[in-house]
């Protein structure tokens, strides 16, 4: 009689946002010994900007960080299907308990080991699991998806990304305190949503030429152009910067067709 197979063991991608460098290196660690593969965020959320971006099947979110930035990646994690699991460096045991039971989340306490996080990882993964659905040979969180998509336009992809990253950076300046703050962060926020904003118009602009010359009515190019930003910000990680792209991203279809 044959040996059966192992059944293929899920190595999962896991956010790790903490508040103190040390328990983000100790959690990550934690993650690493139960074979999975951790990933750092040296922005502390970013209010959720880092979880859009990253797309980790699970973020471990440290309750200590403020209340608003843990708010904003229980939503983030909510949109792009990433199972949260709360820690906490400052909390009790049974605070973290409660803020979990509170949240209807899983949660590790520190100090803990490999062992025990190996548990809740699975439970967090077989959560995740629970709320996927398969299209083809790719799973997806059962969240309310377009029944047509537009092709998607790699420089449109490019130029959100670049949106994505410079809102993270605002984000994570207006968040700063006063003394972390400095001039500089700021300004480097600045400098890369100016620069984002240029490159994303240019990409419309671009995609626009293209539509018009293929004889392509005003309107119709309108809704081309705006599924097509939203088929690639659901790539990059953007979603959360669409109100403001959109209202701007059709005066320049507009421009553009006018020119």
């Amino acid at each position: 009689m044959g040996q059966e197979a192992e059944p293929e063991r899920i190595v999962a991608s896991v956010l790790v946002i903490a508040a103190d460098p040390n328990i983000e290196s100790l959690l990550g660690q934690l993650v690493a010994f139960a074979g999975h593969r951790p990933v750092f965020d040296v922005t502390q959320g970013a209010a959720g900007e880092s979880i859009r971006r990253t797309r980790p099947e699970i973020t471990i979110l440290d309750t200590s960080l403020p209340a608003s930035v843990v708010d904003a990646c229980l939503n983030a994690a909510e949109e792009v299907g990433s199972q949260p699991v709360l820690t906490s460096s400052t909390a009790s045991i049974g605070e973290l308990a409660d803020q979990a039971r509170a949240q209807h989340q899983l949660y590790f306490a520190l100090p803990g080991g490999p062992t025990p996080l190996t548990r809740i990882l699975e439970r967090a993964i077989a959560e995740r699991q629970s709320h996927l659905v398969k299209i083809g040979d790719v799973e997806v969180p059962t969240v309310p998806w377009r029944e047509e998509r537009g092709s998607v336009n790699p420089a449109l992809c490019a130029a959100l990304s670049s949106v994505a990253r410079a809102r993270a950076l605002t984000v994570q300046a207006e968040t700063a305190s006063a003394s972390d703050r400095g001039v500089h962060g700021e300004a480097q926020a600045m400098v890369e949503t100016l620069r984002s904003r240029a490159a994303l118009r240019a990409a419309v602009a671009d995609y626009t030429t293209q539509l018009k010359s293929q004889a392509v009515p005003v309107e119709k190019a309108l809704v081309i152009v705006r599924d097509a930003i939203c088929d690639c910000a659901s790539i990059v990680g953007a979603e959360s910067a669409m109100k403001t792209v959109l209202q701007e991203s059709e005066g320049w279809t507009r421009e553009a067709y006018a020119a």
